[in-house]
């Protein structure tokens, strides 16, 4: 009849069998790295194994902190105060003017103004303008709306 392999345990001072120990340091080449692995060995249940856990768990916290406070922001941006319909419009006009600007530096009010009239006749401009009354913040259209470069009020909306 076969027996089944000894069960080495560590006995408490109670004298109940707790759990094996553990090598903390067991690795290829242990007896090279000078570490006296009989010394290395903890029981499991001791203090030093839970490190680990207290570990993971203080790391899932600041997990879940961060994840919180990006929900809350989120959430604060839906349901907070939403820039008016005309301030859209202004905002879309800036961008556009801008941009003419940027890519025709020195050009002339008289084309600016068609090159912009000729750009609010695209369906793009009132996608944009409805997006801007969806997704942006009255903070951020005022930002946008002092912006004297391109750029400038583009970085106001990121």
């Amino acid at each position: 009849m076969a027996s089944e392999p000894d069960r080495q345990g560590v006995f408490d001072e109670a004298g109940a069998v707790s759990d094996p120990p553990i090598d903390v340091d067991r690795h290829d080449g242990a007896e090279s790295s000078g570490v006296d692995v009989d010394r290395a060995r903890v029981p499991a249940s001791s203090p030093a194994s839970h490190g680990a856990g207290r570990h993971a768990a203080l790391v899932l916290g600041v997990v879940v902190a961060i994840v919180g406070a990006v929900g809350v922001s989120r959430l604060g941006r839906r349901l907070g105060p939403r820039p008016t319909a005309e301030d859209c419009q202004r905002l879309v006009d800036r961008h556009l003017e801008q941009s003419e600007q940027q890519k025709h530096p020195g050009i002339r009010t008289e084309e600016l103004a068609r090159a912009v009239a000729e750009a609010k006749l695209e369906p793009s401009f009132a996608l944009d303008v409805e997006t801007c009354k969806q997704r942006l913040t009255p903070a951020e259209v005022a930002c946008g709306l002092r912006a004297t470069w391109v750029d400038e009020l583009e970085r106001c909306l990121q």
